[in-house]
């Protein structure tokens, strides 16, 4: 099991700090082990497969973890939100919400 969290920001005048600081705490919580980081300097409404996030989503495999602060993290279109929960779903990949404390995978909780 690996344990990737993914960061972006729209600008280079932006820095993603606060977002790997909350995901680490998390994590720790959690003890959820090492994380990987990928940074990601772009605007959310980027085509996601043409983003870090599509990269990672292609590396990542059964059993492993996503962190992101906040959904508005993954895109700014539901549609593509949606479409890379399912992507990472089908992957049996789940996700974790940090800031809702939300964890999505297989079951309804």
């Amino acid at each position: 099991m690996n344990v990737y969290g993914y960061l972006r920001v729209s600008t280079k005048e932006q820095n993603t700090d606060y977002q790997k600081n909350q995901l680490l705490q998390y994590s720790n919580e959690l003890k959820l082990g090492n994380v990987e980081f990928v940074d990601d300097v772009v605007s959310g409404a980027k085509d996601w497969k043409k983003r870090g996030i599509g990269t990672l989503v292609d590396k990542m495999n059964q059993g492993d973890i996503l962190l992101v602060n906040e959904f508005s993290r993954l895109g700014r279109s539901l549609l593509d939100i949606l479409d890379i929960l399912k992507t990472l779903k089908e992957k049996d990949v789940k996700v974790h919400i940090v800031r809702d404390k939300l964890i999505l995978g297989d079951d309804i909780s």
